[in-house]
């Protein structure tokens, strides 16, 4: 049996002006940068362990977001510009969502501008919906002599760009730690709770 599948390059899909796109480079297992045209945006700064604590800043050092990830607290994230800068529980922003009806993991975000979904379109590549079919940010793979990924925001969600780092940061850490890229059956007690709230 034959089976087609097809990929849509979001960014061809839709214009490009006033996109916003942020490439992953990764400096030491610890710090990473998201560069726009080649230049430093922001920074990230995560954990010994790279995976339960992400700071983002911006280049002037001024803090967008962090997210604690906890083994037996409930994980929380700072948004220094939303909620008087004090620590939200993820599971008041990050929900479980249907699953689409192509099979897409599916998170609901909660936002002070609205509900969102993330989709997990393959292994490790998210995209971000309102109730249109077209994605406002989404991770695209980048080739190359070291491969890496690039978030893609569109216009419209740059005000809620802060909710965007956090939330996508906190379900790759998620996938990688638990595998859940590779196939829902690797899934651990952590993402499984996480898509079952």
């Amino acid at each position: 049996m034959d089976s087609q599948v097809t990929l849509i390059n979001y960014t061809t899909a839709q214009s490009s002006e006033g996109q916003v796109r942020l490439l992953y480079r990764r400096s030491d297992p610890r710090t990473a940068v998201l560069l726009e045209e080649g230049v430093p945006r922001y920074l990230l700064a995560t954990s010994d362990d790279g995976l339960s604590k992400v700071k983002i800043r911006d280049m002037t050092q001024r803090m967008i977001a962090e997210v604690n990830q906890r083994m037996v607290l409930s994980d929380t994230v700072t948004l220094p510009a939303r909620n008087d800068g004090k620590a939200m529980k993820m599971a008041d922003i990050l929900q479980k969502a249907p699953t689409t009806s192509d099979g897409q993991i599916s998170v609901k975000l909660e936002t002070q501008e609205g509900t969102y979904h993330w989709r997990m379109r393959r292994a490790h590549c998210w995209a971000l919906y309102t109730d249109s079919p077209v994605p406002i940010a989404w991770t695209e793979i980048v080739s190359g002599s070291s491969p890496t990924w690039m978030l893609v925001v569109q216009p419209r969600a740059l005000t809620l760009l802060d909710y965007v780092l956090a939330s996508l940061f906190y379900l790759k850490a998620e996938s990688v730690r638990t595998g859940a890229g590779d196939g829902r059956e690797n899934m651990d007690a952590r993402v499984a709770s996480l898509l079952s709230r």
